[in-house]
């Protein structure tokens, strides 16, 4: 997922930097864009994605399991790195994987299942490999973090704003971020500790329709917008009439960035695999009438553009999906981008485990996810030829699973919208075999 990284650098962030410099080492090539670093739900970078097809280093976190990444991955011959299975023969089921990714990224942080978050390497209330596990860890259906976790938060952000940048004055989706962790948690971000001046914090306003920052919303770009509309619609917030920023002008605006082909980009005329699935992402709380609730809020005009933009965005992904069912950029193929494209499909109710139009002749996208997941559990970012994916990477791995509980949440309700927070797994994340 997209998320900017904050330029503003606090003394606590800096001290935690340092404290996990070696645990950052495995995850700074995938930092490109964290949307959460400075905002609700993803982390990757959408500023060099321009161009079509497009794979993005992705930065969102996403953890949380009940088997050790050797239990997990039971069954997959091979080192770390490597897979017997070509692409079209992901013999890893949908519930292992899911199940192993969140063991792969415990065992990063130096824990293992059952305890606290706290002794993890990455954990630091406030930065996106924490706040994402949260959210994962919620939408997984894996329980509450450590009691510890939202106090902790909360001394972070109101630490932040006692500062003239609070959050980031330049990037929106810090507060996106932030919130649906808060919310995730079991926290209230709407009001979310006290301001300088002694007032509520609500992170939903400030960072959304009421924003902040310095530069206009879209200053990120259309990431921003996307990770507004995540945030408000799927904690199931309310949309003031009298915002600064309107729910119509803000999906307008949003819509402004597609181009005649039906791809998304960063800014109008830009073009990204990565960013038109987060723009679906988004515009799933606007799409068919079975969101007449939502549309309600929105002109006529916008309304009128809001399925045919989707329907062209959805088939401009299929088009831009290789043979093997997954999608690369310059013969480098990318889970991230797999993730990102999972997501808003099952998102909008379309199942890319079986929709014909993401079988291509090598499998389908769901199959091409899973052919990144290595022996040790986790998910690489990249995969120079099919059945030979590189090593695991956290961020990866996270926004694997995320697109894993995705598809669970389509298969088991219809919902597959995996940031709406209205909608759970039934019975939690299931266990690897």
């Amino acid at each position: 997922m997209v998320e900017t990284e904050s330029s503003t650098q606090h003394p606590r962030v800096l001290r935690g930097a340092l404290l996990r410099k070696t645990a950052m080492m495995l995850i700074t090539a995938a930092l490109a864009c964290a949307v959460l670093a400075g905002c609700a739900g993803g982390g990757q970078d959408a500023s060099s994605q321009q161009s079509q097809p497009a794979s993005a280093s992705t930065s969102q976190d996403a953890s949380g399991a009940q088997a050790s990444a050797s239990q997990a991955a039971e069954g997959q011959g091979g080192a770390a790195g490597q897979s017997s299975a070509p692409m079209a023969e992901a013999v890893a089921s949908l519930d292992q994987a899911a199940a192993s990714a969140n063991a792969f990224l415990l065992s990063q942080g130096g824990i293992g299942a059952g305890d606290a978050i706290s002794g993890a390497s990455w954990y630091l209330p406030g930065e996106s490999e924490t706040d994402w596990y949260v959210i994962f860890s919620d939408r997984a259906g894996l329980g509450q973090p450590d009691p510890a976790y939202l106090s902790e938060l909360q001394s972070y952000v109101e630490g932040a704003y006692q500062t003239s940048d609070l959050l980031g004055r330049a990037s929106g989706t810090e507060w996106h971020r932030i919130a649906m962790a808060v919310r995730a948690a079991g926290g209230d971000p709407t009001s979310f500790g006290a301001d300088a001046q002694g007032n509520p914090i609500n992170l939903v306003a400030d960072g959304a329709y009421n924003y902040v920052g310095a530069e206009e919303l879209s200053y990120q770009g259309s990431n921003a917008l996307v990770y507004a509309i995540l945030c408000v619609k799927g904690g199931g917030y309310d949309w003031p009439a009298e915002a600064r920023y309107s729910e119509d002008a803000i999906v307008s605006e949003l819509l402004s960035c597609q181009n005649e082909a039906g791809a998304f980009g960063l800014s109008p005329g830009g073009e990204s695999v990565d960013v038109t699935a987060m723009a679906l992402q988004a515009l799933a709380f606007y799409y068919g009438e079975a969101n007449d609730a939502s549309r309600a809020a929105l002109s006529e005009e916008t309304v009128t553009q809001i399925d045919g933009a989707v329907e062209r965005a959805v088939t401009y992904l299929s088009s831009a999906q290789n043979a093997d069912g997954c999608y690369d950029m310059e013969g480098v193929y990318s889970s991230d981008t797999c993730s990102q494209v999972v997501l808003a499909l099952c998102a909008l109710g379309i199942d890319p485990a079986a929709d014909e139009r993401f079988a291509k002749e090598g499998g389908n996208l769901a199959d091409a996810l899973l052919a990144f997941r290595n022996a040790d559990g986790g998910f690489a970012s990249t995969m120079q030829t099919p059945g030979s994916p590189d090593g695991s990477n956290i961020m990866a791995t996270r926004q694997a699973g995320c697109a894993a509980v995705a598809l669970q949440l389509l298969q088991q309700n219809g919902n597959g919208n995996f940031f709406d927070f209205g909608n759970g797994l039934k019975d939690g994340m299931q266990k690897a075999a």
